[in-house]
C-alpha cells in the first residue's frame, strides 16, 4: 500500500509540474496597438486614443508620444492638435517589472488640415431702400481648394451660393451679412463684416379730404399727403398742366374730364413716386332740394321743394323706410328724431347725383332735475335744469310757502331764503309749437343744521371766547349740535391731532395755543362747524395790600398789587365784597394793576377784597386778611323816588339813609325843610320842574356831608312822536328815525314787529327786508312815565325780471320782451334799453335783430313809491350766422379702426349731431373719434343747431372708405434643429389682399419679403411674428411663441476687457456653457488654447478678431463664436516754447501725444499740472527736468522728459529821482549788471556807461536796461524834473482905475510850482495866491513877489490902481417878468454903494408886495406865489455909500407882460 501511494503522489507531482511549465511556455508576448476616434481634422482638433493592445490594466505601463511634443502615461489618453500637419503616434506597453515591452509607431497617423480663411467686402455700405449691394469674396484657401461659398444677407432672404454676390435690400434696417466657406477637406470658416445701413425711403401716399368724383366744374379737390418719411418735400402733378410743392394742396379743375395725379416725395437722401391713373373724375348731374322747415311735429305733413338741375329721374328716400318717386313728393312722419332725406337724380347718362338733408321731427317733453333737493340752510342755491327733450321756451313756477315766482330759461338758480318744503312747476314750449308741463310736488326741502360744544360743561358763545384752565388741563368736550336728520359724523381737530368720537376727552400741553374745531355732518349731507381757541396756564401767586383801613363813602381806597411772576398774568380782577353779605359790591378788571383804587362807594359797613389773577385761563384767587370800614353818611334818594303818572304833583321820596345823625329834605318848591321824615310824601303845588335835595350829616366821625339831588319834571309833557312822518321806504335804503322830544324823554325804545332795534334817541338803519311792519316808539320820562307812538313801516322794491319769446329764430330775429318783475305794490314805469341803444317805456315790446351777435338788454322798473331796481343781462340774446364744416384725419381706414373728426364749424352755442352711417352721435367736442366696424363707403353728416333752433347740415358724400382687414398666418419648413446655424424657410399663408409683410424672427433679424429665409446662429427658442397690411392700410399680426428651436452647444465669451493696450494681457473666459463637451480658443495670431480661462496679449494694434469653437457631447454639432478686441498704443512727447530763458521764465508746454486722455505734468521744481497745454512760470534760476506722463482712456501709459535752464536775472540799482533848474547838468549812476543801455541819449554824455552826465531841458524819465553775463535784463528808471523859467512880466494888465466899491481880478500866474507874495494886504481877498481879487477904497500900488522852492528864480511885478469916488442910486422904471430871460427881474443898483438898506415896492392899494436889503435880490413880479397884475407900482429905496452917506429914491415902476 505504501509503495503504491508514493508512486501515485510522485506521478501527480510530476504531472502538475509539467502543467505549470507548459503554461509558462505557452503564455503570449506583449503586442502593443491603439486606435482613435478620429485621425484628421481642420485647424485644431482633440483626438481620443484607445489602447487596443493585447494587455490592459494597472499591471502594465503605457507610454504615449503624440508627435506634437506632448506625451502621456494614461492607458486611454486625449491629445489636442492645433497646428496643421501630419503627426506620427507611438505607444510603448511594458509590464511593471520591466521584463517585457512592445512598441507600436504609426507614422502620419493624425493629419491636421489648414482651414480656409473667410473674408469679404461690400459696396455701397448703405443707402435708401431699395438698395443693391455688391459683395466681393476675398477668402483664402488653406490646404485644399474652397468648394462652397454661402452668403446670408440677414434680411430674411434665401442664402446665396456663389463666389461673389449682389443683393437688393428692400426695407430699412441695420443688416450684418455673413459668408461661410468650405474646402474639399470639409474645413470651413465663417466671416461677419460691418453693418449695411439701409435708410427707409419715403413712401408716397395720397388721399383726398373731399370727394375726388364730381359732376361739376370748376371743382376743387383737397389733396392730403399721407406719405411717410422725415423732412419731406413734395412735387404734385394734377394732370391738367398744374403742379404744386405744398404738402396738402387744394386744386381747382375748371373742365370736366378724368385726370391722372402723381406725387413725388423726397427726403434729404431718398425719394418715391406715386402715379394715380384717372384719380380725379369730373362728370355731371346735380341733385338738390330745400325743406320748407327744418323742424316738424309728429304727424305734420310736408313736401320737399325740388331744385335739382339736369335731372329726369327722381328717387326719394325719407329715412324711415318710406320711398317715393317723382319730382314732387309729400310725407308725414309718425316717429320723432332725425331723418335723413335722400334724393337720387339721373339725367340718363353715366353720371348720377345724390343730395341729402336732414329734418328733425320733434316731440317735446317737460322734465327737469334738481341738483340739490335738500339744502342745509336758507340762502343755498339749488339748480333746476331742464332734462326733457326739444324744449326752447321755459316758464318755471317756483314754490314758496305763500306764493310762487316766475322764471325763464332752461336752467335756473333758486336761492331759497326760507325753510320749508317746496313744489316746482315747469312749462316747456318749442319753436315748432310743441309743449309739455310737469309738476314736481315736494321737490325741495330747506332745513338748517347747528353745531356748538361745551368744554368741561362750560359754553363759549362768541368766537372771541378762549377756553382756558390750569395745567395739566384735561377737557371733556360735549357736542351740543342739533338740527334735521341724524348726525352721523364728528371730527374734532386739535391743531395736528383729531378725534372722530362724539364727546372726546383731551389732555393739552401747557403754554400751547390750540385751535379746537368741531365739524359735523348728518345723513342728509349737511355740514356745520364750530371753532374756539384753547390755552392752559399755571396757578399763580396773587398778593396785594390796601390803605387806609377806614374811609368815608366819598374817600378813596388804594390797592397795591404784590403778585409774583407778573409776566405770566394776563388779567387781574379786584372784587369789593361786603363782610356781612359776602356779595360783590364793585369790581375792577384790568391787565395793568399799577393804579387801582375804589372811590365813591355809596355803601357803609365792613368790606374785604378778593384778587383773582388769570394765566391762560387758569384762575387763582386770594382774599385780604383784614377788612376795612366805610363810614357814612350816605343816601340814595334817586333810586326809589316814585310818582303817580295820573297826578304828577304827588311824589313819594325814599331816602335810603345810612349812618347819618341828621338829615334835611329840600323839596325845591319853597316849602320848609323836612328833617323828620326819612321817606316823605310830598305834594307839589304846580306841575312844573323842581330840584329836590337830600343832605345827610354824621356829627361823630368827621365825614363830609353827603348830598343827593333829584331833578323832577312834573309838567305835562308832549306825547312822543316818530319822525319823519313818511313811512314808505325802498329796500336796502338807509333810513334815519328820531324824535323831536328826546330832551324830555331820556329813555326811548324803537320796536319793529316786536323786536327792540335801538335805544338811541336817533338811529340809522339799513332796511334790508321787504314788507309792512309795525313801527313803535316807546319812551319814558325821568320819572318813568311812558309815552307811545305807533306807525306802519312799509319797505318795498320791485324785483326786475325779463322774459322773452322768440317769434323768428333765424336772422332777422324777432323777439317779444315782457316784464315779469315781482313787486309788492304797483309798478308805475318801465325803461328798456336794447343793445342797439334803442329804448322803450312799454311793459311789453317787440325788437327785430337784423345782425348776428350777442345782444345785451336792461330793464329798469319803478313802483308808485319811487322804489326802483334794474337788471342787466349781458349777451342775453344771441343771434348768429354760423357755419358747419368738419375735417377728418383719414379717408381710408380698416375695419375696427377709428377716425378723428375735427369740428371746424364757426359760431357759438351750437349743438352738433354726427351721423356715421347707421350711428348717430351728439357731441359738442371739437375732436370726436368714431370706430367703424364694417367695410363700406360712408357718407359723413354733421348737423349744427344753435340755441335758437337754427340748423345747418354738412353732408360729405363717400367721405370715408373702410377697407377689409387682412388675416395674418404663416408656416416654416423646419422648426427644430440639432445644431446651428439653422436655415429656415418661411411661407406666408395670410389672406386679405396683403401687399406688405413685416417679419421678426426673434433673433434680432427681420424681413419685408413675402416668403423669407432666416439663418439662426445661436441656441434657443425663438418667437416669430408677422405683421401684414394691404393697400387700404389695414393691418393684422400673428405671433408664434418659441416657434423655432435650435439645439447644440452654447456658450458665451466673457472678457475682462474688450479694449487693451498693446502687450497688455486680456483674460478670455467661456461662460454659460450648455451641452459643451470640449472647446478651443483661436486668437487669430497663430496662438490657440483649450483652457476655460485663458490669458493672451496682442502684439499689434487695431481691431483683432478671435474665435471660440465649441462641440457638443454627441460630436455632431460644432459652433464657432466670433468676437473681437481693440488694441491701443499711446506715446508720450511734448515741446516747450524755450528750453533756455532768463528768470522769471514763462514756459508754454504743448503735448505731442495723440490719443491721450489724461496728462500729468511735473515741471521739475515741485510744480505740477493736469491741464492739456499748461503755462508755467519758473520764478527761480536753475536747471529743471520737465516730465509728461500720459494715460490713454484704457490706462495705457508713457513718459517723456525735457531739460529746461533758467538763468538768474540782474538786480538794477540807480540814482534817485530829483529836480534841477532849467539849463543845469547832473551826474546820474546805475549798477547791478555787466553792461548798460540808457535811452534819451541826446541828453547824456554816455549812453552805455554806469555813470553819465545828463542835461535835459524838460522833465524827462531815463530808462536804463541792465544786462548780466547771461544777457538777462532788468530795468531801472530815473525821473529828472526840470523846473521851467517863469514868465518875467506876469501881470498882463496896465495900471488902471475903478469907481469906489468896484473890484478888479488880478492874475500874476508865471508858471508851475511857484510861490506868490502880495503887498499891501488891504483890499485883497488873498495875498499868497496868483489870482487875488482887489477892491481898494483908496489909490493903491500892489507889488507881487514870485519865487520857486528850489532857489532858481525870484523877481517882482507891480500894478497901480486909482480909486475914483462916485456915488449914485438907480431903479429902472419898467420890467417885463414874462420868463424870456430878458428884464424879468427889477433890481436897485448904483455906483459907490456899500449896503442896500431897504428896497420896497407897493401896489396901488398901498400893500407892500416886495422888500429886499440885498443888491442881488430883485422882484420877479410875484406876490405870495402869484403873478401880479400889469399896472404901475410905487417903490422906495435907501442905500449907504462907502463914504457913509445914505442915498434914497422913490418913484414908479411899470410891470409889463
Amino acid at each position: 500500500m505504501c509503495e503504491k501511494s508514493l508512486t501515485k503522489s510522485i506521478k501527480f507531482l510530476l504531472f502538475f509540474t509539467s502543467l505549470i511549465l507548459l503554461s509558462n511556455g505557452l503564455k503570449a508576448q506583449i503586442q502593443a496597438d491603439f486606435s482613435s476616434d478620429t485621425t484628421s481634422g481642420c485647424g485644431s482638433i482633440t483626438v481620443n486614443f484607445s489602447n487596443t493592445s493585447n494587455v490592459s490594466g494597472s499591471a502594465y505601463n503605457f507610454e504615449w508620444d503624440f508627435g506634437n511634443g506632448n506625451s502621456s502615461i494614461l492607458e486611454n489618453p486625449s491629445a489636442t492638435y492645433s497646428s496643421a500637419g501630419s503627426y506620427g503616434v507611438r505607444l510603448i506597453v511594458s509590464n511593471t517589472s520591466g521584463t517585457e515591452r512592445d512598441t507600436v509607431l504609426k507614422t502620419n497617423y493624425v493629419t491636421i488640415f489648414d482651414p480656409p480663411n473667410a473674408d469679404f467686402s461690400f459696396s455701397p455700405s448703405g443707402g435708401c431702400s431699395p438698395i443693391t449691394v455688391n459683395f466681393t469674396n476675398s477668402s483664402t484657401a488653406g490646404d485644399a481648394p474652397i468648394i462652397s461659398n454661402r452668403w446670408v444677407f440677414a434680411d430674411g432672404s434665401q442664402p446665396f451660393f456663389g463666389n461673389n454676390a449682389s443683393h437688393t435690400y428692400q426695407t430699412a434696417g441695420d443688416f450684418r451679412p455673413s459668408l461661410e466657406v468650405i474646402d474639399q477637406n470639409g474645413c470651413r470658416d465663417f466671416a461677419v463684416d460691418d453693418t449695411v445701413f439701409v435708410t427707409a425711403s419715403p413712401i408716397a401716399r395720397v388721399t383726398t379730404l373731399n370727394s375726388r368724383i364730381s359732376c361739376q366744374s370748376p371743382y376743387t379737390v383737397n389733396f392730403k399727403s399721407n406719405s411717410t418719411g422725415f423732412n419731406l418735400t413734395y412735387d404734385w402733378d394734377f394732370g391738367d398742366g398744374s403742379s404744386s410743392t405744398q404738402e396738402n394742396p387744394s386744386h381747382t379743375y375748371n373742365s370736366l374730364g378724368r385726370y391722372d395725379v402723381s406725387l413725388i416725395v423726397s427726403d434729404p437722401n431718398c425719394s418715391d413716386t406715386l402715379l394715380l391713373n384717372e384719380y380725379v373724375i369730373l362728370e355731371n348731374s346735380t341733385a338738390y332740394f330745400k325743406l320748407p322747415k327744418d323742424t316738424l311735429c309728429v304727424g305734420e305733413e310736408f313736401s320737399p321743394i325740388d331744385s335739382s338741375q339736369g335731372a329726369a329721374i327722381y328717387s326719394w328716400n325719407f329715412g324711415d323706410g318710406t320711398q317715393r318717386n317723382g319730382k314732387n313728393a309729400s310725407h308725414t312722419y309718425q316717429d320723432s328724431g332725425y331723418f335723413e332725406i335722400t334724393l337720387n337724380v339721373s339725367a340718363g347718362a353715366a353720371c348720377t347725383d345724390t343730395y341729402s338733408d336732414s329734418v328733425y321731427v320733434q316731440k317735446v317733453t317737460a322734465d327737469f332735475e334738481t341738483d340739490t333737493t335738500y339744502t342745509c340752510q336758507p340762502g343755498e342755491v339749488a339748480t333746476l335744469a331742464y332734462t326733457g327733450i326739444n324744449g326752447d321756451f321755459f316758464e318755471w313756477w317756483i314754490g314758496y310757502p305763500d306764493t310762487s315766482l316766475l322764471y325763464t330759461g332752461d336752467s335756473i338758480f333758486v336761492n331759497q331764503l326760507d325753510t320749508g318744503i317746496f313744489s316746482d312747476t315747469l312749462y316747456v314750449k318749442s319753436t315748432a309749437g310743441c309743449r309739455d308741463t310737469v309738476i314736481k310736488n315736494n321737490n325741495r326741502q330747506v332745513q338748517r343744521l347747528f353745531t356748538e360744544f361745551l368744554a368741561n360743561g362750560k359754553a363759549y358763545p362768541t368766537i372771541k371766547d378762549t377756553i382756558g384752565g390750569c395745567s395739566p388741563l384735561e377737557v371733556e368736550f360735549t357736542d351740543k349740535s342739533f338740527g334735521p336728520g341724524i348726525i352721523n359724523y364728528w371730527r374734532w381737530s386739535f391743531n395736528e391731532d383729531s378725534s372722530f368720537v362724539q364727546n372726546p376727552t383731551k389732555n393739552f400741553v401747557p403754554d400751547s395755543l390750540y385751535s379746537v374745531t368741531l365739524e359735523i355732518e348728518n345723513n342728509l349731507g349737511c355740514k356745520a362747524s364750530y371753532q374756539r381757541m384753547l390755552i392752559s396756564g399755571f396757578k399763580q401767586n396773587p398778593s396785594f395790600t390796601f390803605y387806609p383801613d377806614s374811609i368815608c363813602v366819598l374817600d378813596t381806597l388804594f390797592i397795591v398789587d404784590q403778585s409774583t411772576d407778573a409776566s405770566r398774568i394776563d388779567e387781574y380782577t379786584f372784587q369789593l365784597m361786603g363782610s356781612q353779605s359776602n356779595e360783590q359790591l364793585s369790581s375792577i378788571r384790568t391787565s395793568d394793576p399799577s393804579n387801582i383804587f375804589f372811590t365813591d362807594l355809596n355803601e357803609t359797613g365792613d368790606f374785604y377784597l378778593i384778587l383773582g389773577v388769570v394765566d391762560n385761563g387758569c384762575d387763582t384767587n386770594t382774599t385780604s386778611q383784614n377788612s376795612f370800614h366805610v363810614s357814612g353818611p350816605v343816601s340814595d334818594a334817586l333810586a326809589d323816588a316814585t310818582i303817580d303818572c295820573s297826578d304828577k304833583r304827588i311824589v313819594q321820596f325814599t331816602g335810603n339813609i345810612k349812618e347819618a345823625t341828621r338829615f334835611y329834605w329840600d323839596f325845591g318848591d319853597g316849602s320848609p325843610l323836612d328833617s323828620v321824615n326819612e321817606n316823605p310824601l310830598h305834594n307839589y303845588p304846580q306841575k312844573m320842574v323842581y330840584r329836590a335835595i337830600l343832605t345827610t350829616y354824621n356829627d361823630t366821625n368827621n365825614c363830609a356831608p353827603y348830598k343827593d339831588t333829584i331833578d323832577l319834571n312834573l309838567g305835562s309833557l308832549p306825547p312822543i312822536q316818530i319822525a319823519p312822518d313818511s313811512m314808505e321806504y325802498c329796500l336796502d335804503s338807509k333810513a334815519e328815525f328820531f324824535t323831536a322830544d328826546s330832551a324830555i324823554y331820556p329813555f326811548v325804545y324803537w320796536i319793529i314787529d316786536g323786536d327792540t332795534v335801538s335805544t338811541k334817541k336817533k338811529f340809522n338803519t339799513i332796511l334790508d327786508e321787504r314788507g309792512s311792519f309795525e313801527f313803535k316808539l316807546y319812551a319814558e320820562d325821568a320819572l318813568g312815565c311812558p309815552s307811545i307812538d305807533v306807525d306802519t313801516l312799509f319797505v318795498s322794491r320791485p324785483i326786475p325780471k325779463i322774459s322773452y319769446e322768440i317769434l323768428e329764430a333765424c336772422l332777422p330775429m324777432e323777439v317779444i320782451f315782457k316784464d315779469s318783475s315781482f313787486s309788492d305794490t304797483t309798478i308805475s314805469s318801465w325803461r328798456w334799453t336794447f343793445d342797439n341803444n334803442d329804448t322803450s317805456y312799454q311793459e311789453t315790446d317787440t325788437v327785430l335783430y337784423p345782425n348776428a351777435g350777442k345782444q345785451d338788454i336792461s330793464l329798469r322798473v319803478e313802483n308808485i313809491f319811487g322804489c326802483a331796481d334794474s337788471i342787466f343781462k349781458e349777451d342775453y340774446i344771441s343771434t348768429s350766422n354760423f357755419d358747419v364744416n368738419f375735417s377728418q384725419s383719414k379717408v381710408v381706414i380698416c375695419e375696427g379702426d377709428s377716425v378723428l373728426f375735427r369740428n371746424m364749424s364757426s359760431g357759438n352755442n351750437i349743438d352738433f349731431t354726427w351721423i356715421f352711417g347707421e350711428d348717430t352721435v351728439e357731441s359738442n367736442d371739437i375732436n370726436i373719434q368714431h370706430t367703424f366696424n364694417l367695410s363700406d363707403t360712408f357718407n359723413i353728416i354733421l348737423i349744427g343747431e344753435n340755441e335758437l333752433g337754427c340748423k345747418i347740415v354738412e353732408n360729405k358724400i363717400e367721405a370715408l372708405v373702410v377697407g377689409e382687414k387682412p388675416s395674418a398666418n404663416f408656416v416654416a419648413d423646419n422648426t427644430v434643429s440639432n445644431c446651428y446655424p439653422f436655415d429656415v424657410n418661411f411661407t406666408d399663408l395670410s389672406s386679405g389682399n396683403v401687399t406688405n409683410w413685416q417679419w421678426k424672427f426673434g433673433d434680432g433679424n427681420s424681413s419685408a419679403l413675402q416668403n423669407p429665409f432666416n439663418s439662426y446662429t445661436s441656441l434657443g427658442k425663438f418667437d416669430v411674428s408677422l405683421i401684414v397690411s394691404n393697400d387700404a392700410g389695414c393691418v393684422d399680426s400673428t405671433l408664434k411663441p418659441q416657434y423655432i428651436e435650435t439645439n447644440g452647444p452654447s456658450a458665451d465669451i466673457q472678457l475682462n476687457k474688450d479694449t487693451a493696450c498693446i502687450h497688455e494681457p486680456i483674460t478670455f473666459s467661456i461662460v454659460n456653457q450648455q451641452n459643451v463637451e470640449n472647446f478651443q480658443w483661436d486668437f487669430g495670431d497663430g496662438t490657440v488654447s483649450n483652457n476655460a480661462t485663458a490669458s493672451h496679449s496682442f502684439k499689434r494694434t487695431g481691431t483683432v478678431y478671435f474665435t471660440l469653437s465649441i462641440f457638443d457631447s454627441l460630436q455632431i454639432c460644432q459652433v464657432v463664436l466670433l468676437d473681437s478686441v481693440h488694441i491701443f498704443e499711446i506715446s508720450a512727447d511734448f515741446m516747450v516754447n524755450e528750453d533756455t530763458a532768463c528768470q522769471p521764465h514763462l514756459a508754454k508746454f504743448t503735448p505731442l501725444s495723440p490719443g491721450a486722455s489724461q496728462l500729468n505734468w511735473d515741471f521739475g521744481d515741485g510744480g505740477t499740472s493736469l491741464q492739456n497745454t499748461p503755462t508755467y512760470l519758473y520764478q527761480s534760476p536753475g536747471t529743471f527736468t520737465a516730465e509728461l506722463m500720459v494715460n490713454s482712456p484704457l490706462g495705457c501709459k508713457d513718459t517723456a522728459e525735457h531739460e529746461i535752464v533758467v538763468y538768474p536775472k540782474p538786480i538794477a540799482q540807480s540814482h534817485n529821482d530829483t529836480t534841477i533848474c532849467f539849463g543845469d547838468t547832473i551826474a546820474l549812476w546805475v549798477n547791478g549788471g555787466s553792461s548798460y543801455h540808457w535811452n534819451n541819449e541826446q541828453y547824456l554824455s554816455d549812453d552805455s556807461s554806469a555813470l553819465t552826465l545828463a542835461w535835459p531841458d524838460t522833465t524827462t524819465t531815463f530808462q536804463i536796461e541792465v544786462y548780466n553775463q547771461f544777457n538777462c535784463i532788468d530795468t531801472a528808471f530815473i525821473r529828472i524834473e526840470v523846473l521851467p523859467p517863469p514868465i518875467e512880466d506876469p501881470l498882463n494888465i496896465s495900471d488902471t482905475s475903478i469907481i469906489i466899491g468896484e473890484y478888479i481880478d488880478l492874475d500874476a500866474t508865471a508858471g508851475e510850482k511857484l510861490n506868490y507874495s502880495w503887498r499891501p494886504k488891504e483890499g485883497l481877498n488873498c495875498n499868497n495866491c496868483p489870482t487875488p481879487r482887489a477892491q481898494p477904497l483908496i489909490n493903491t500900488t500892489y507889488i507881487v513877489n514870485i519865487s520857486d522852492p528850489f532857489g532858481c528864480y525870484n523877481f517882482n511885478d507891480t500894478i497901480n490902481i486909482e480909486v475914483i469916488e462916485k456915488y449914485s442910486l438907480e431903479v429902472p422904471n419898467a420890467f417885463s417878468p414874462n420868463g424870456d430871460g430878458n428884464n424879468d427881474i427889477i433890481y436897485a443898483k448904483g455906483w459907490g454903494l456899500k449896503k442896500l438898506i431897504a428896497f420896497k415896492i407897493f401896489n396901488r392899494y398901498g400893500e407892500l408886495v416886495f422888500e429886499s436889503n440885498d443888491f442881488d435880490k430883485g422882484w420877479d413880479g410875484n406876490y405870495k406865489g402869484k403873478p401880479q397884475n400889469m399896472e404901475t407900482y410905487v417903490y422906495t429905496v435907501e442905500a449907504e455909500t462907502y463914504s457913509g452917506k445914505v442915498l434914497s429914491r422913490k418913484g414908479n415902476i411899470s410891470l409889463l407882460r
